[in-house]
C-alpha cells in the first residue's frame, strides 16, 4: 500500500507535533500495511523552507527505513500558491523523484478558471493528484466536476476518514459515489495522528478493490 497524503513530519503544520509522535505514526502506518509513505505537509501561504524541512525529513526517513518503510518527500500544495511558484520551485514540492503534485483547493469554493489552471500546470509537465475531492462542497453538489478533472488527466485521492464517516456525512456520501463512478485512484490516510492509520486499514479493506488503476502509483509502489 502507498500512502501519498499525510502530515507525519513533525512541527510543520497541524499534523505530528513531535518526533515521538512521528515515530508512533510510522509504526501505525507499518501495522496498517503501508509500504511506501509520502510526507505531504501543507503549503498554503508560501513554499516550504528547505532549511526547516530537510533535517526533519532526514531524521524521519531514517526512522522509517529502520522499520522497513520506504519514505519519500512531497507536499500538499494549495492551488493559489502553486500558481505563484515557478516551475523549479513547484518541482521541489512534487512527490520525490517524480513530477507529480498533490493539489488542494478551498473547501467552500473552486477557482473560476479551474480547467485552465489544470491545463496550464499539465503543459508545464506536472501530473496532478487532487487531494480529497469528496470534502469540497462544490464537488459534493456537482459530481460532474471531479468527473471532468479525471477526463482532463488528473487522479483523485480520497481520505480514509471520509469513507469511514457517519451515516449522514456528506463527505462519505460523495466519496462512495466517486468510487461507484470509478473515479478514485487512491485512498490515503491524510494522517494527522496515530489513530488515522486504523482508519486507512479499515477503508482499504472495505473499498480498496474499487479503486481506478493508477500508472503513477504502480510505478511508485
Amino acid at each position: 500500500m502507498v500512502d501519498i497524503h499525510n502530515h507525519i513530519l513533525y512541527g510543520l503544520d497541524d499534523g505530528s507535533r513531535s518526533i515521538n509522535e512521528t515515530k508512533a505514526m510510522l509504526r501505525a502506518a507499518k501495522a496498517a500495511g503501508v509500504k511506501t509513505l509520502v510526507a505531504t505537509p501543507h503549503v498554503r501561504k508560501a513554499p516550504l523552507n528547505p532549511d526547516v524541512v530537510r533535517p526533519r525529513y532526514i531524521r524521519t526517513a531514517e526512522m522509517a527505513e529502520a522499520i522497513g518503510l520506504r519514505f519519500l518527500m512531497g507536499a500538499e500544495v494549495f492551488h493559489a500558491v502553486a500558481m505563484e511558484m515557478d516551475c523549479q520551485t513547484l518541482l521541489h514540492h512534487c512527490i520525490e523523484g517524480t513530477n507529480t503534485l498533490l493539489l488542494e483547493f478551498a473547501y467552500d469554493t473552486l477557482p473560476p478558471n479551474l480547467d485552465r489552471m489544470i491545463i496550464h500546470l499539465q503543459r508545464q509537465g506536472f501530473n496532478l493528484i487532487i487531494a480529497h475531492p469528496e470534502r469540497y462542497e462544490v464537488m459534493q453538489r456537482h459530481l460532474s466536476i471531479p468527473k471532468r478533472l479525471v477526463k482532463l488527466g488528473c487522479e483523485l485521492q480520497v481520505d480514509a476518514e471520509s469513507l469511514n464517516g457517519g451515516l449522514f456525512s456528506r463527505s462519505k456520501k460523495c466519496a462512495k459515489q466517486l468510487l461507484k463512478m470509478n473515479l478514485v485512484h487512491n485512498i490515503s490516510s491524510d494522517a494527522h495522528q496515530v489513530s488515522d492509520y486504523k482508519q486507512l486499514k479499515k477503508a482499504m479493506e472495505k473499498y480498496g478493490h474499487m479503486l481506478r488503476h493508477s500508472y503513477f502509483l504502480e510505478e511508485l509502489s
